[in-house]
């Protein structure tokens, strides 16, 4: 570890910074390539407050008054556990394992109704983390991690193309990729038994 600082110093040698800097900056590099789960953390804490601040903004705007939904559950069937519900503050919940952020709250004493939006963007974000975390315990398998880092990208963009213009008046567009497309390799059924014949 100590040769790893020292050739990292040496490689930073000819920028002009003083020792602490250089030796700030290799630990930096060496943490980051020896500890890639925490980039992985720091992406999904960054990305998670993005789209909820995102949503939330969208949702006071109307912006998805199309998409809402009159969600009503009893009070008693929470109490009891047939349903799985928690709240995370005043504006979003977790139902059945899916995140909603509520637009407008209409609940009495006997059940919740809430008009609210079913958040597929932090669903998803929290899927690849759950599927990072699961990948990066399973020590048995000795199996390379699938997940790409650029996988959160695609929770950033709106449906509208991205472009940007070069000094010289070249448009370089990017295109909205659907996330979904990524996580979906395997075979959800297997193939019908007749054409295995």
């Amino acid at each position: 570890m100590n040769l790893f600082l020292t050739l990292m110093s040496k490689m930073f040698s000819k920028v002009k910074f003083n020792s602490h800097i250089k030796k700030s900056l290799a630990i930096l590099i060496t943490s980051l390539l020896l500890f890639n789960s925490s980039v992985y953390i720091l992406l999904y804490v960054s990305s998670l407050h993005f789209v909820k601040k995102y949503i939330i903004k969208a949702l006071d705007n109307n912006e998805y008054d199309k998409e809402i939904i009159l969600l009503t559950i009893s009070k008693k069937d929470i109490a009891e556990g047939k349903v799985s519900f928690q709240w995370i503050h005043s504006r979003e919940f977790r139902f059945n394992g899916n995140m909603y952020d509520i637009k407008k709250n209409l609940s009495d004493e006997d059940s919740l109704r809430v008009y609210c939006y079913f958040d597929e963007k932090e669903n998803l974000l929290e899927q690849l983390f759950h599927q990072f975390a699961k990948s990066e315990n399973d020590k048995t398998k000795q199996k390379q991690n699938n997940i790409n880092l650029f996988s959160f990208i695609g929770l950033f963009l709106n449906n509208n193309d991205i472009s940007l213009t070069k000094p010289s008046g070249t448009k370089i567009i990017f295109l909205r990729v659907s996330c979904q497309q990524q996580f979906n390799k395997e075979v959800p059924t297997p193939p019908p038994q007749i054409f295995l014949a």
